[in-house]
């Protein structure tokens, strides 16, 4: 019985997490048990709901038998009303009747709880805010956010020491559907690579010169610059920083 209590409680806790944006990105980097404790946690919460509401009605239920049997009280004839304490001792599937009362009351708040929350996923505005507000506890997302809004490029680094200088590509980062710590999406201006030695900067394609020669620009048909966007595992990522053109172009005189 045990078992199949606490597979309810995660069902009713991921049923909720996966509905709303801001639990959904928290469970997606969460690790081993932590993630099983996450989706427990809510679920454990509704159940705590249900377990009130079951209290709740089961007062109700003796409070109607007890209103119902005062003319008996007060002397009346009459074989007086037992229904509570009966349902009470009723049992099925070895579980009493206040047991499925609290397991029904969970469901549906859960299914409640749930349903407001994706209405609410789904305006867009909301989506973008929440991922922000996401963005916030993590340091690349956070880098990558600063990038976004301060119309920011940003300096990649590989393993490989590749290195990709462009933009984040903004749908795929306020994109909560296919969002993932394990990928960042760059739309690439210039790229090239860390000298083995010296470790500077040595360029090899310039894009931004492609895109002006080819009329490729964010909206352009049937190419845009977003079909040339670089999807880069961050376990690939030595390290991440933002880029401004005019200052690295100092740095580069005064060599």
């Amino acid at each position: 019985m045990w078992p199949v209590f606490i597979t309810f409680v995660l069902i009713c806790g991921y049923n909720y997490i996966n509905s709303d944006i801001e639990s959904k990105i928290e469970l997606q980097k969460a690790q081993g048990w932590n993630a099983y404790f996450q989706v427990a946690l809510k679920g454990g919460e509704f159940l705590v709901a249900g377990f009130v509401v079951a209290v709740f009605i089961d007062i109700l239920l003796y409070s109607l038998m007890y209103i119902l049997n005062i003319p008996t009280y007060l002397g009346a004839k009459y074989t007086p009303f037992t229904f509570a304490t009966y349902l009470n001792e009723l049992r099925y599937a070895t579980a009493s009747f206040f047991s499925w009362i609290v397991v029904v009351s969970t469901v549906l708040i859960s299914i409640g709880q749930a349903s407001i929350v994706k209405n609410r996923t789904e305006n867009y505005q909301y989506r973008i805010d929440a991922t922000r507000k996401n963005a916030k506890k993590d340091s690349v997302n956070e880098l990558l956010l600063e990038s976004l809004e301060g119309n920011l490029l940003v300096m990649v680094t590989l393993k490989s020491r590749k290195v990709y200088i462009g933009m984040v590509d903004a749908a795929k980062f306020y994109n909560f559907h296919t969002h993932s710590d394990a990928m960042v999406s760059i739309i690439p201006f210039i790229s090239g690579y860390r000298d083995k030695d010296s470790l500077s900067f040595v360029i090899e394609n310039n894009y931004a010169i492609i895109y002006d020669q080819k009329g490729i620009t964010l909206n352009s048909e049937p190419l845009s610059v977003y079909q040339f966007r670089h999807i880069l595992p961050i376990d690939q990522i030595e390290s991440f920083s933002l880029f401004d053109a005019d200052t690295y172009m100092s740095f580069r005189e005064k060599q």
